[in-house]
């Protein structure tokens, strides 16, 4: 969200602010961090947390595993195998809201999913630089959309009411900001000439 606001501010101050501003915070968050550390059982959860790969990601029937082998089952079910279905073929759920699509709604569901999110992700990006009332409250929302979409990979966000709430709001924002350019373009054939002529 910072990154988004200072690439899309109109004036060097406000850049300057938002970069003190986010120094500022990672200086603290490191500090917090130096210091529950010292604490020996959040060490330990920690260190184990911190690795890239966890005992239950890795193996034949991983997490990421189960993306492999639930990829290759797409080609044998082209028309899914239902909601919920995932967890009788393999130890868990997909992890995976993309594959999740695929597997429960077959390829025109799966497709129809993915097209929605990278429409969204590529389209919302034009609002991130428009210069309306809500701007901000737009960046906010789009950074915090575009967060839940890389989460997606790893877990199952398809079911999450507010990553659909999210989307919504970036479709609506998107609505208004072209309602309002349409107005404007109407208002301005009729608008009063210069100089005051009639």
């Amino acid at each position: 969200m910072i990154g988004l606001m200072f690439v899309s501010s109109h004036s060097n101050r406000e850049r300057v602010r938002l970069f003190s501003l986010a120094l500022v915070g990672v200086i603290a968050l490191a500090a917090l961090i130096v210091v529950v550390l010292s604490i020996d059982q959040v060490s330990v959860l920690f260190r184990e947390r911190a690795s890239l790969v966890q005992n239950y990601d890795s193996g034949h029937l991983g997490r990421f595993g189960r993306h492999l082998l639930g990829f290759l089952m797409i080609f044998d079910h082209p028309i899914g195998i239902g909601p919920l279905q995932f967890s009788k073929f393999f130890p868990e759920d997909p992890h995976n809201s993309f594959l999740d699509a695929f597997m429960a709604g077959g390829w025109i569901g799966g497709l129809s999913y993915a097209a929605l999110v990278l429409i969204t992700v590529a389209i919302g990006f034009r609002g991130v630089f428009d210069r309306t009332p809500w701007q901000h409250a737009y960046i906010a929302i789009y950074a915090t959309f575009i967060g839940l979409v890389g989460e997606s990979y790893i877990i199952d966000t398809n079911h999450w009411r507010h990553y659909f709430l999210l989307m919504g709001l970036i479709w609506g924002l998107m609505a208004a900001r072209h309602l309002a350019a349409t107005r404007r373009a109407v208002a301005l054939p009729f608008a009063r000439p210069p100089g005051g002529g009639g």
